[in-house]
Formats: structure tokens, C-alpha cells, sequence
């Protein structure tokens, strides 16, 4: 939040100008200070312009601070109120709360301590209004995106990516979805054929548009549907009966057998018009049904299978999985058809190595590992397959960052060496963590280069700036990154506050010119970029304990 406005409200004249015109508000953020005298000239100030802090003595003539700050609440319930008392009675703190007062100081108060009220008021601030527009930006976003967001949910719960039950229930609420916990579920698949895949892709995008619409309107009537494509670019159509027709189904004791019917006939319907208005040829694959969500992941699997083993190359099929009504979980199907779950669940090793999440990507290997070491203990073919895809991440992320393997790894270390060369899953997990760890420790030294890197031009920027009045936003900008983001890299590199540093710069430099140059007090505060130079004179000495004056007197 920037181009803030502030208001100093106190009946002593001497109180409003030493806090409006000693303390450089600006440099905070704080782009107008405005005075006032009284309560009522403040309430007019507060009706003519838009006030995000206040700054009021607690005892006023007339309207006192506490009446203020209630006329305040009740209408701009925005503001942080800060009050001013030069009594400590325990009343006037216990008021100060109910009014929901940011913070409450006794005079006299020092500049130090108001500075660091007024910054803390800001940051509060900031987060409030950051919070409001977050909201309303998720608000909007989320209706602009809906039908992307909703492809994304289900493409997710195809792959199997866990999501707790709680968070599922309202993303659900949240993407409008008509899907509850618990249902009784089928899947289509919808593969492309020839004529479809001769196109060029916008095309194509266009024309699986109109295949999930015309599914919306064949489906509408006794059905919902939810769909997205998936990795192997099919068509994914989940499928549940309107709550309706589910309770009249069940009144008029319709069986299993006709609710697959029904499904199939209308997938007949969606084939037919594919054809006939598009004029191009789709195979659909037909689910046995199954409870969301706990079924769909295995219910997707045994799909895939099925539409890859019986329909193969061959086009223009409808293919009916011959399943129960509730397919038989995927812990219970035969071992040594099955890929290591674990291995491929979202997100990936070789996600978890693009984003850094280095203690993720350990538990990843160790949970490969484990799923070996419990369900395939001694097949070789599976530690293959697990050495290959987990060699295969660290060589991308390797490559990924402008380096070459034997650049990172140490003699010995080799990523490549025959996969037969790791037999159990004990070899495997010790290899994987520490090319792992190796790998980890490169690419820390690359962000630590990164940070230090940014300091240094941060540093350099203030030293050629001084003479204007620098803000730390105006540093950030030019090292092209987020001012907090800067301050907490700064703290962590130097382990010195970036607004300190350009602090004590300015003090010494001050000191080299009072010691070097003939230059007035005024001229050397204005080298500094201190243009309020009474200012200059006030923060020089709280820092050395005596006036620039003084000092150049006594050196």
C-alpha cells in the first residue's frame, strides 16, 4: 500500500508540529501527514480526505480522544487509531481496547518507539487490504476460470493425488460441481480418432469443446457430468444420476442392469452425434460403477487397461467394462500387473526437484523404497524401473540449471551405472539419497551466489542514491524483486535490517563530511537525502548522543 495519509490530532500545537515535521513520515510509506487540534477538525479532516492512520492525543477540550476514535470506528472502520495519553491509568487503557485502538502510548513518547507503531499500523494495513483484494480477486478469477478449475480437480483425483476429504467437500462447493461424497459413479473415456487428430491443435481444442457440450446436453436430463482430458488425451467424462431420478429409480425398483443400460444408450446417442455433426469418429469406453471418490482413481487404471486391450488400434467402438457395480479395489488386483504406485503418484520426483522441496522429494524416494522392499522384494525388473525414472529426474534437474552431471557429482558418484548393478531396494534408497544430497548442496550454493549477488547491487544502488531521499521500494525495483522479499533475504545474508543499513550509511558519511568538508550542517543532511534537515539533526543525535554541530566542535 503506497501514497498512504496520516492524521496527528492533539490540542498542543507543539505536540502535532514535532510529531508531523520532525520524523521523515515519508519514507514509511506515508506520502501526507494532516494536523488537527481538536476532535471536530478532525472529523472534517476525516470526511475530506482518505485517512488510513491516526495519531490522537487521549485528553482533548471538548471531544476527547476516546470520543474521537468511536466517531472513527463507526465510520471508517479501516483506520488504525493510535492514542496518545501522558496518564497510565488503567481506565483509559481498558477503553482504548474496547474501541479496538491499534496501539496506545504514553507521552512522552519517543521517536523510535512511534516510528516502529506507525510502521507496524502499516504492515497491518497491508495485510488487511491484501486479504480484500485477495478475495475478491479469488472471487473473480475463480468464475472467469470455472470450467479450467474444474478440469483440473478431476484430472488431479484421476491421478491419484491425495486430497484430504474436508478440502475435496468444499472445492466441490467452491467450482459448483454437483458431486457429493459418496456417490455411485461411472466413467467414460472418449478417444480421438483419425479424422480428429489431423487437425491442427487450436482446432482440436475446439472440437473436444464440442464433444464435452454436446455430452452436457445428451447427459442433462437424468444426469451430471464432469469432465476434463487426461494425459493420454482422452476425453475423461465422470458420470452420476440426478438426485431425482436416483430416488425414482429406486421407488419404481429398478435394478443395477438398467441403470448400465440407460448409460450405455445414451452413449450410443453421444457417439451418433459426434458423427453426424462433427464428422469425425470417437471410441467411448464404458466404467463399471464405482463411489466417489474412493473408486475413481482404480475405476480410471482398469479403464485405461481395458480401452488398451480391447480396443487396440481398432476405431469407432463403444466398449462396456465388465466390472461389478463397485470395481474390485486396486490393492486387490494382481501384483504383477500393477506399476509402483508410489513412483508415479502426484507430484512427482522430478516435480518435487523443479520446486526445490528437497525433504518432499526424500520421502518420495523412501516411500519407492519401502513399496519395493514390501511388494516386490528381489524383482529386479522393478528396481529397473524405479532406478531408470529416478536417474531420469536427477539428469533433467541437473541439465535444467545449465549444468552438466559431472559438473555436480563427485568421482564416484555416477548417476548412469547399470541398472543392474542396484539388486534390492536398500541399494536403491542409499544410492537415490545421496546423489539426492550431492545435488541438493549444488543447487543451495547456486541460491546462496543468487542472494549474495542481490545484496551486493542493493548495497550499491543506496551508496549512488544517497543524496536523494531513497526508499527501500525504490531499492527492491531495481534489483528487480519484491521489497520483502529483498528485506528478508537482506537479514538472512547480513544479518542486518536493510532499513538499518541505509540508516548507519547515512551516520557515517555524516561523520565523513563533518570531519572532511567545510559544508553547512543543512548541506551535508542534504547529501544525505535528509531534506528535512531538523529531522537530520534529531535522528544524528539519538545515534551519536550529540548534535552534528557539536560534533564537528569537538573532532
Amino acid at each position: 500500500m503506497l501514497n498512504l495519509q496520516m492524521l496527528v490530532v492533539d490540542d498542543e500545537n507543539y505536540v502535532v508540529e514535532s510529531i508531523a515535521d520532525t520524523i521523515s513520515w515519508f519514507e514509511l510509506g506515508i506520502d501526507t501527514v494532516h494536523k488537527a487540534y481538536s476532535g471536530a477538525e478532525a472529523l472534517e479532516i476525516m470526511s475530506l480526505y482518505s485517512i488510513d492512520i491516526v495519531i490522537a492525543d487521549i485528553r482533548m477540550p471538548g471531544m476527547s480522544g476516546l470520543e474521537l476514535i468511536d466517531n472513527i470506528r463507526s465510520t471508517w472502520k479501516q483506520v488504525k487509531c493510535i492514542l496518545l495519553s501522558g496518564h497510565s491509568e488503567f481506565e483509559y487503557a481498558r477503553r482504548a481496547i474496547t474501541l479496538s485502538t491499534f496501539d496506545y502510548l504514553l507521552k512522552p513518547v519517543k521517536d523510535e518507539v512511534l516510528i516502529k507503531t506507525v510502521r507496524n499500523a502499516i504492515e497491518a494495513l497491508n495485510l488487511e487490504w491484501e486479504q480484500i483484494t485477495k478475495h475478491a480477486r479469488s472471487s473473480y478469477l475463480i468464475k472467469e476460470n470455472m470450467p479450467s478449475l474444474q478440469a483440473r480437480l478431476l484430472g488431479d483425483l484421476l491421478l491419484g493425488r491425495k486430497i484430504r476429504s474436508e478440502v475435496l467437500k468444499d472445492r466441490l462447493t467452491m467450482f459448483e460441481l454437483s458431486f457429493d461424497m459418496g456417490d455411485a459413479c461411472c466413467l467414460l473415456l472418449i478417444r480421438m480418432e483419425d479424422e480428429f487428430l489431423s487437425v491442427d491443435s487450436h482446432s482440436l481444442a475446439l472440437l473436444e469443446y464440442a464433444v464435452t457440450n454436446i455430452a452436457d446436453e445428451i447427459f442433462n436430463d437424468v444426469c451430471r457430468i464432469w469432465h476434463c482430458k487426461d494425459s493420454f488425451e482422452h476425453i475423461a467424462v465422470l458420470i452420476r444420476l440426478n438426485r431425482e431420478k436416483e430416488e425414482e429409480y429406486e421407488r419404481l425398483g429398478k435394478d443395477e442392469e438398467w441403470r448400465r443400460q440407460l448409460i450405455e444408450r445414451l452413449t450410443i446417442r453421444l457417439q451418433g452425434s459426434i458423427r453426424n455433426f462433427l464428422k469425425g469418429k470417437v471410441t467411448i469406453l464404458i466404467s463399471g460403477w464405482g463411489k466417489f471418490p474412493d473408486d475413481l482413481r482404480s475405476t480410471y487404471l482398469k479403464s485405461l487397461t481395458t480401452l488398451r486391450k480391447r480396443a487396440g488400434g481398432d476405431k469407432d467402438y463403444i466398449i462396456r467394462e465388465d466390472a461389478s457395480l463397485y470395481p474390485e479395489p486396486l490393492e486387490n488386483m494382481d501384483s504383477k500387473s500393477r506399476q509402483l504406485q508410489s513412483l508415479y503418484e502426484p507430484p512427482t520426483l522430478q516435480q518435487l526437484l523443479d520446486t526445490g522441496r528437497w525433504n518432499e522429494a526424500r520421502r518420495k524416494l523412501e516411500d519407492v523404497c519401502k513399496e519395493l522392499a514390501e511388494q516386490w522384494p528381489g524383482s529386479l525388473d522393478h528396481i529397473s524401473e524405479a532406478y531408470l525414472s529416478i536417474a531420469g529426474s536427477f539428469s533433467y534437474i541437473i541439465h535444467r540449471n545449465n549444468r552438466q552431471p559431472s559438473e555436480v557429482l563427485e568421482k564416484g558418484n555416477d548417476i548412469f551405472c547399470s541398472p543392474y548393478s542396484i539388486r534390492s531396494a536398500s541399494q536403491l534408497r542409499e544410492w537415490a539419497l545421496e546423489i539426492l544430497k550431492v545435488i541438493e548442496n549444488d543447487m543451495e550454493k547456486e541460491v546462496r551466489y543468487s542472494r549474495a549477488h542481490i545484496v551486493k547491487k542493493a548495497q550499491q544502488f543506496i551508496e549512488d542514491n544517497l543524496s536523494s531521499n531513497i526508499s527501500l521500494k525504490a531499492v527492491a525495483d531495481h534489483v528487480h524483486v519484491h521489497y520483502t522479499h529483498l528485506c528478508k533475504i537482506y537479514k538472512l545474508e547480513t544479518g542486518e535490517n536493510l532499513s538499518d543499513y541505509l540508516y548507519r550509511l547515512r551516520m557515517e558519511w555524516a561523520v565523513y563530511f563533518l570531519k572532511n568538508s567545510e559544508d553547512k550542517i543543512y548541506e551535508i543532511g542534504a547529501k544525505l537525502g535528509y531534506q528535512n534537515i531538523p529531522y537530520f539533526i534529531k535522528v544524528f543525535k539519538q545515534h551519536y548522543g550529540m548534535t552534528p554541530q557539536e560534533y564537528r566542535e569537538l573532532e
